[in-house]
């Protein structure tokens, strides 16, 4: 795992600089702090239902919230200011880097002979410059900030449980993995969609390239009508995909089938109530240290870190196609060329 992350820093990063590394650190320790915010969170929820129901809950319900109600302020505006400036570090190192990596493509390319590009498809020469700096600005943004915001999330709010009540929290777990299943699907299918989609877009954007680029013979030879159907076909064959992908994405978190959508609500609920009805149980036991604020705080963190774990799979899909769209992209930066415009070392033919 240590050598997968170091090979993923040591690809994805390659062209950023010392300003970017400042602002990816930032990212990451504010996704670090708003990825912990949740569990600490827990701590005021605990003591506010533990307030409302004490013996004295009137008394103990408005002193309670006397106390907490400068945490949760506090709380609420670190957690704003630091998620703001964790997405912004993320985003802005991203198109910073996104930019420097088409420029480098551009220019790498109008050093490439001749021959080279009789070899090469336009379309695909376009795919580089546009969607696959796409994918590697995607890989190393908003996504990364996210991915490493909900895994922490999950650890933390995992902790957090058994740090509350360790039994409460060994029945919860028992139901984490079929939340985690279907946001996994959930992830994988729409990712499937967006792969196919791409794909399908890429071979109609390379028959329009390579038609508008050679225009005149079209003309010469009067093959608008063979060209235009040809692009129409696999127009449409993109269009398809992208409209079951939007159908995916319409129904929100509904999967593909349908029984996904209702699975992953049964599993979430019924995470709840066992553990709701356990916790119950070993108050009425007399359980040491158990009562209804550890209870609640319990079956909080296992809902959302079962989410926030869910939510983490299935980026690992985005973070393999932005490395896939990196290695075809800077094979293209960093290959030698035999030809090099504007070098000192190429001898010129002096013209009279």
């Amino acid at each position: 795992l240590v050598r997968h992350t170091y090979l993923f820093v040591n690809r994805q990063f390659r062209y950023a600089d010392k300003a970017d590394v400042i602002m990816l650190i930032i990212g990451a320790i504010g996704s670090i702090i708003v990825g912990i915010s949740f569990p600490l969170n827990l701590l005021i929820v605990t003591e506010v239902v533990n307030g409302f129901v004490g013996p004295d809950a009137n008394i103990e319900a408005l002193k309670t919230m006397d106390e907490m109600l400068k945490w949760y302020i506090l709380l609420a505006s670190i957690t704003l200011a630091v998620g703001f400036a964790q997405m912004f570090c993320f985003s802005l190192s991203s198109k910073r880097q996104s930019r420097r990596i088409r420029l480098k493509l551009f220019k790498q390319m109008l050093r490439q002979d001749a021959s080279w590009f009789d070899r090469q498809s336009m379309g695909d020469l376009i795919t580089k410059m546009t969607s696959q700096v796409d994918q590697i600005e995607a890989g190393i943004g908003d996504r990364l900030g996210r991915f490493l915001q909900n895994l922490v999330l999950f650890i933390s709010c995992f902790g957090s449980a058994f740090q509350n009540q360790w039994k409460m929290a060994l029945v919860g777990l028992s139901t984490t993995p079929v939340i985690v299943i279907a946001f996994v699907i959930l992830g994988v299918g729409l990712s499937r969609y967006s792969t196919k989609e791409e794909k399908a877009y890429s071979r109609a954007n390379s028959i329009a390239s390579e038609v508008l680029s050679s225009i005149r013979t079209v003309f010469a030879f009067i093959g608008q009508e063979k060209e235009s159907t040809r692009y129409d076909t696999n127009l449409g064959a993109a269009a398809r995909v992208s409209f079951k992908k939007n159908i995916v994405v319409g129904f929100g978190n509904i999967s593909i089938p349908f029984f996904l959508h209702l699975w992953k609500l049964f599993a979430i609920f019924a995470s709840a109530g066992l553990t709701f009805w356990y916790g119950a149980k070993l108050m009425f036991n007399g359980e040491p240290g158990v009562d209804g604020g550890k209870i609640v705080s319990v079956v909080l963190a296992f809902l959302v870190g079962s989410i926030a774990l869910g939510l983490v799979l299935p980026e690992f899909t985005y973070f393999a196609r932005a490395v896939a769209a990196a290695k075809s992209t800077f094979w293209v930066i960093e290959r030698a060329s035999s030809y090099h415009s504007g070098s000192a070392n190429v001898s010129r033919p002096r013209l009279r």
